[in-house]
């Protein structure tokens, strides 16, 4: 999912989980998933702020939260 808002861009990345034991692992292949297939790369030419944004969710809960900011 992207979101334009106030001059940025967010590419998000949703994963779910069972349970928490690995949500860490879970969280970096959110932001490898982003890289790897080149989500944010069309909108590099817009000059703003690119937040790619990771994040693991267990039984309706946020478990990880992650952001990088190109």
């Amino acid at each position: 999912m992207v979101l334009l808002h106030e001059g940025q861009v967010f590419v998000l990345e949703f994963k779910m989980m069972e349970d928490g034991t690995e949500a860490e692992q879970t969280l970096d292949s959110a932001i490898r998933q982003i890289r790897e297939r080149g989500y944010a790369e069309k909108y590099r030419d817009r000059g703003e702020p690119i937040h790619l944004t990771g994040m693991v969710f267990g039984d309706r809960t946020l478990l990880e939260i992650c952001v990088e900011v190109l």
